[in-house]
């Protein structure tokens, strides 16, 4: 089994949405008008269906 590369996966759109997540992490992070206390998360769910044959698989995404 091949590992996940994101920069590779749905041709690059799941790397992308990273990216953008972890910004605004980083930005909420330097902004002195939030708590510095509580963690931060990037929630990411990638669900897989195949069909009776498993011959046909898709992929969906959401970060």
């Amino acid at each position: 089994m091949d590992l996940l590369n994101l920069g590779e996966f749905v041709g690059g759109a799941l790397q992308e949405k990273v990216n953008t997540a972890m910004q605004k992490v980083l930005e909420n992070m330097r902004d002195p008008n939030t708590p510095w206390k509580p963690k931060r998360h990037i929630n990411i769910r990638i669900s897989f269906t195949q069909n009776e044959d498993r011959d046909d698989r898709r992929f969906f995404r959401q970060v």
